[in-house]
């Protein structure tokens, strides 16, 4: 009988050992384009773009849209609440040059941007996704310093003047490592009629940018998956029956060698 015991308690022991190999070797499950919420100082990011301006005012007086290409400069900060939506604020500045004839003004503009990250929106957070499309609206303030028109319709050296703004633009961007990230952007933005200096009939003042730059993430950069709950207790709940299923075939066979 003492033989028997040993035995047995060797066998649970094993059996014990292998549940244990089982369990920890089990792949946790989680839901698909699921993400748990990251905290405050994740996701962050800053970055820096340059490139050019093509202004286009109301007031055109016939000329072509690339006798009026100035320098632009972008610098941005922002943070992801989700993998798919996110925000930034940013200055847009250096140069505008409304008239052909005419030196670059002198401008700024600061503005809000929505960001919706639309590979991550369709098909779900993925650390390997090298490319991410990234359209944007926004509203802000510019500001230039240049030229105005007096009553002779002559164009003189004006003061500075602002004016509520509207943007909206795409991002592609392409990573190079878990924190850099490489992006070409294409923007445009509304004015008010004159803002350039020179009032036309109706309409906005518009704007368009190319712009190329780095992104830098900022704290925690990665998303982790959402754990699938009744999936796993499911997975638990084979295990834990399987246990039970041979713990009561071993108590059979203890019965019968009584």
């Amino acid at each position: 009988m003492k033989k028997f015991m040993i035995s047995l308690a060797l066998a649970s022991f094993a059996m014990f050992s292998t549940a244990q190999e089982t369990v920890s070797e089990v792949v946790v499950p989680t839901k698909a384009k699921s993400v748990v919420t990251n905290s405050f100082g994740s996701n962050w990011f800053v970055g820096v773009n340059g490139g050019v301006n093509f202004y286009n005012g109301v007031f055109m007086n016939g000329e072509n849209i690339f006798d009026h290409v100035s320098p632009a400069l972008d610098v941005y900060v922002g943070k992801w609440h989700t993998p798919g939506f996110g925000w930034r604020v940013a200055y847009r500045g250096l140069n505008i040059q409304p008239y052909e004839a005419l030196s670059h003004c002198a401008f700024m503009n600061f503005h809000f941007d929505a960001m919706f990250n639309l590979c991550n929106l369709i098909g779900g957070s993925k650390a390997a996704r090298v490319w991410n499309v990234i359209p944007y609206i926004g509203v802000g303030w510019a500001g230039r310093h240049g030229f105005d028109t007096d009553n002779n319709n002559s164009m003189t050296s004006g003061a500075f003047t602002g004016t509520l703004s509207a943007n909206y633009g795409i991002i592609n961007s392409w990573s190079v490592s878990k924190r850099w990230a490489i992006n070409l952007e294409l923007q445009g933005y509304f004015f008010r009629n004159g803002f350039s200096g020179r009032a036309g009939g109706q309409g906005h003042d518009m704007m368009w940018s190319a712009t190329a730059g780095v992104t830098f993430r900022l704290g925690k950069p990665d998303w982790e998956a959402t754990v699938d709950v009744p999936a796993l207790q499911a997975i638990y709940g084979g295990i834990i029956a399987g246990l039970e299923n041979d713990l009561n075939n071993a108590n059979e066979q203890n019965k019968k060698a009584q």
